[in-house]
């Protein structure tokens, strides 16, 4: 939905580099979230074959903080994302402004 956004603006005349830049931050952190996930499912796996599953609890519980603290940067990427998007709107809402006061 956001990429959609940022397309429509730019569409408009928007210049939105930055919402784009950190949009691709927002998409490599949902890769590393994905691989977060991956790799707890492997650990939670690993400890109920182990012989000592409580014992083996522990990287379980230790990738799932991982997981989420991966989510957690996503979805800051995500809200960077959003504010430049509306910085870029403010901006170029103020410059027309400011350029119709020019022409009056």
């Amino acid at each position: 939905r956001i990429e959609d956004r940022i397309t429509k603006l730019e569409a408009k005349g928007f210049v939105l580099d930055e919402a784009e830049a950190k949009l691709a931050e927002a998409r490599a952190a949902i890769e590393a979230a994905k691989q977060a996930a991956a790799d707890a499912k492997t650990a939670l796996d690993a400890a109920i074959a182990s012989q000592d599953p409580k014992a083996a609890m522990e990287s379980v519980r230790e990738a799932a903080k991982n997981v989420a603290e991966e989510i957690r940067e996503a979805h800051a990427k995500l809200v960077e994302a959003v504010k430049a998007i509306k910085g870029s709107q403010d901006s170029n809402a103020g410059s027309a402004s400011s350029t119709d006061a020019a022409n009056q």
